[in-house]
């Protein structure tokens, strides 16, 4: 596994380095594919270099070492890509209208994709919407990776470099074009359920049971608000203080049923006909993980 540099190069012939610290995680990912085009791994984890982030898996502890270390490489084969956040958003439904050109401060890529794509891609059609979950930390394998001609990546590379958009917006418009290059098409957004079941071996049962234990993490997330908010005077009030008490036992509880549940979903992933029969796929004794 390589892990690039990207500040100031401190030697010429590094090989580890990147040729211009520019497109945030895109110029690295570009790198290592050009200079190990004819030695790739059989799969490739594009991630970041922090272990800990918040647009890592939640049920993962935000963790990208357990990502990996539980990730199932024969989930990665079968897709051929796959985004490592299980979780929509942000990302999907779609928010990137390439066509849209009015200026968002939450996603500034959205006023200036079109243009990029176009020069990009200027044979292909500007999409209405482009989608995936955040944030450009993917699994592709060597077969999908090489369906591109090394020259191409070369000239995405190029584009990279060579464009006046900044290190932010220049490596946002990549965020969200990575599962077009890679065969994907427009809109990549999974299930999460199945993301976390078939790829990581979190198996809830469906996505039912996946939806209903998010609902009940959600309320324990608004109680906890709800006992961090209180003022001094409210405090002060019995009435008050017993309703507090109520709550804190009402979030206590619901964190207990949902280690329960995530515990079970642990257990029931560890059977990996289970995980066959949550993504409605056929399972085999030999050689299905």
């Amino acid at each position: 596994m390589g892990e690039y540099r990207v500040g100031r190069r401190s030697e010429p012939s590094d090989t580890y380095s990147v040729p211009v610290n520019k497109g945030h995680e895109a110029m690295v990912y570009l790198t290592h594919v050009i200079n190990e085009y004819e030695d790739l791994s059989d799969i490739t984890l594009f991630v970041h270099a922090h272990q800990f982030a918040w647009h890592n898996n939640d049920l993962q502890n935000r963790d990208t070492a357990e990502m990996v270390r539980y990730l199932s490489s024969d989930y990665v084969i079968r897709n051929g890509y796959v985004n490592l956040r299980c979780h929509h958003d942000p990302g999907c439904p779609p928010h990137i209208f390439p066509y849209e050109t009015s200026f968002n401060a939450e996603h500034p890529e959205t006023a200036v994709i079109g243009l990029a794509w176009s020069e990009l891609f200027p044979d292909d059609q500007i999409p209405t919407s482009l989608a995936q979950p955040c944030c450009a930390q993917v699994a592709v394998t060597r077969q999908i990776i090489q369906a591109v001609p090394r020259q191409r990546y070369v000239e995405l590379r190029g584009w990279l470099i060579d464009t006046e958009l900044d290190d932010g917006l220049s490596g946002r418009v990549f965020e969200y074009i990575w599962q077009y290059i890679w065969g994907q098409g427009y809109q990549y957004c999974p299930l999460q359920h199945l993301c976390y079941c078939d790829g990581y071996g979190i198996c809830f049962g469906g996505e039912e049971q996946y939806s209903s234990y998010y609902r009940f993490k959600n309320i324990a997330v608004e109680i906890g608000s709800v006992l961090g908010t209180s003022g001094p005077a409210a405090d002060s009030s019995t009435a008050t203080s017993q309703a507090r008490e109520a709550l804190s036992k009402v979030k206590s509880d619901i964190e207990t049923q949902l280690a329960i549940w995530t515990s079970l979903a642990h257990a029931r992933g560890k059977e990996l006909r289970n995980r066959a029969f949550e993504a409605g796929r056929p399972w085999t004794l030999v050689g299905d993980a």
